[in-house]
């Protein structure tokens, strides 16, 4: 199986590998696991269990405190001038700040409280403590300064700035957590210096000082800056300039960070999403979002937050370039690792630079794939995906073939959209076994077909396959039906066995696809190339 490119993200591209202490990182493979037929670790699922109480600081510039979130509906031009830039002391103290002992407090927080009482959310964060609430969660806000009208008085606390940089922010950073204890922070920062002139190596250098200050005992969120979105003709776009500098110091934060895993991906929420339509406040800026904007950030915070750790969307193997790749989607990102060779590449799933995953998830605040599989096609392998009740799938060059609706496959409204409530029809896995036979689970059960006709093979409880209990097992009491996350079919190199690979509630298992026999089995974490050491 081939491929006309070297990545099957984005169309034409032949990226290299990257440097080598990258690639050094990465060798551990799964795959090298089974081959040494790892002890099966009894270890306890890490960051599985729902948050039940946390100590929330929105941290950054004005996206952390809400400026314009009331842009596009009211006073948008009011709202979205900047309370910081128009006062001539405080230009004096930014720019100055080092000199002023009072910078990182009293003055910042007289000159947010007194600002725009139209302000009511306080931008993310208003929507933010609604659906963390609503999820069960306990949140007390922390901060010095407060703004944000229509919020309880206790909620309105924040380290939002105004104008700020990552340097203003680094400066300040111990002495808040100091002074205000958060358990959790929403780092938002980076715009301003990416308007400037300093170089993005600076930007990074200066949010990774920030990441030590705030220290491992926090939990930490670092957020990526939204595009920028300028006039051209009726319409508005991506600033080009601003949006080179943009994807270089997400790249950046992400590898420097060590969150740039599949097990802790959570840890860099994806803000590059926000359309333009959500970042029209009114004032021709192109810089604030407006309350949809904002809406949609705290549904993306939102999931960082509460999604477990180590739970991956997708998982398959395919063959690029005469390379086995093993390739994972998770928290709205995608990476591609060479099992043998020390191939990598990741990046996020909703951007321009693939044109086929941005029309699956624009609309959607974070892009999840339910199941994801390559075919082996004419000319290549072949792309095919089930998210938000559809299928589609793609040529072996990345154009649409297909697409329609999961029930609208009468094998799929018949056996499998049976069990599901209406108008929705969700798989967990699908994969083709032994080149022949597509197979599926869903609503705690398996489902075969013939991969070439579609002709239903069977099906059955997943609880009633013995290699499959010690799994389901494992499901908690607040979910109905035992989940996999992934399911597939690898023959690897160097190993006899044809294998079934399978992950759920933070494991892996490996099966002897033909016997059924226990391979190996751990927790994700503890594979080198899904969670830094």
């Amino acid at each position: 199986m081939t491929f006309p490119s070297i990545s099957p993200y984005r169309a034409g591209s032949s990226r290299a590998p990257r440097a080598a202490e990258a690639r050094a990182r990465r060798t551990a493979r799964l795959g090298h696991c089974v081959a040494a037929l790892c002890a099966f670790a009894a270890m306890s699922l890490a960051g599985a269990g729902p948050v039940h109480a946390m100590n929330l600081m929105a941290l950054g510039d004005s996206l952390a405190e809400g400026l314009c979130a009331n842009g596009g509906t009211t006073g948008a031009t009011a709202d979205c001038v900047n309370p910081y830039g128009t006062n001539p002391a405080y230009a004096t103290e930014l720019g100055n700040y080092t000199a002023y002992p009072d910078f990182c407090t009293t003055f910042a927080q007289s000159m947010v409280e007194n600002f725009n009482p139209g302000n009511d959310k306080g931008g993310f964060r208003g929507p933010l403590l609604g659906k963390l609430r609503s999820a069960g969660t306990t949140v007390t806000m922390k901060g010095h300064v407060k703004s944000g009208s229509t919020l309880a008085l206790a909620d309105r606390a924040h380290e939002g700035h105004g104008a700020w940089e990552t340097r203003h922010i680094n400066y300040c950073v111990g002495g808040y957590m100091t002074a205000q204890n958060p358990d959790t922070v929403l780092l938002e920062i980076g715009t301003n210096d990416l308007l400037g002139a300093t170089a993005v190596t600076t930007i990074a250098d200066n949010i990774m000082a920030t990441k030590t200050t705030i220290g491992s005992a926090r939990r930490l969120l670092i957020a990526s800056v939204p595009a920028h979105y300028v006039a051209s003709g009726a319409n508005y776009v991506r600033d080009t300039a601003f949006e080179t500098r943009r994807k270089a110091l997400a790249q950046q934060v992400a590898d420097r960070s060590n969150f740039n895993y599949p097990c802790t991906a959570r840890n860099l929420p994806d803000m590059s999403v926000l359309k333009a339509s959500e970042m029209n406040n009114g004032s021709g800026a192109g810089l604030h979002p407006n309350n949809a904007g904002y809406e949609r950030m705290a549904e993306i915070w939102k999931s960082s937050l509460l999604t477990p750790e180590c739970q991956f969307d997708t998982r398959t193997f395919v063959t690029i370039g005469g390379i086995l790749m093993e390739s994972i989607t998770a928290y709205g990102r995608y990476w591609l690792n060479g099992v043998s060779a020390t191939y990598h590449e990741s990046g996020t799933l909703n951007t321009p630079d693939i044109p086929r995953y941005q029309s699956i998830c624009d609309t959607h605040p974070v892009c999840t794939f339910d199941t994801r599989l390559f075919i082996d096609g004419p000319s290549g392998p072949q792309e095919s995906i089930t998210a938000f009740n559809w299928i589609y799938n793609y040529t072996s060059a990345g154009a649409l073939q297909s697409s329609s609706a999961l029930r609208s496959v009468t094998r799929y409204n018949t056996y499998i959209c049976t069990y599901a409530a209406p108008n929705t029809c969700v798989f967990d896995t699908r994969a083709i076994r032994s080149g022949s036979v597509e197979t599926i689970t869903a609503y705690g059960r398996y489902f075969d077909f013939n991969q070439s006709t579609g002709a239903y093979i069977g099906s059955g409880l997943l609880t009633g396959v013995s290699r499959y209990v010690p799994i389901c097992n494992l499901k908690p009491a607040s979910q109905t039906y035992c989940t996999f996350d992934t399911r597939t079919y690898v023959q690897l190199p160097g190993i006899a066995q044809y294998i079934e690979s399978i992950t759920a509630y933070g494991r892996y298992w490996n099966f002897d696809a033909a016997t059924g026999a226990l391979l190996d089995s751990g927790t994700l974490a503890s594979v080198a190339s899904y969670k830094h050491p």
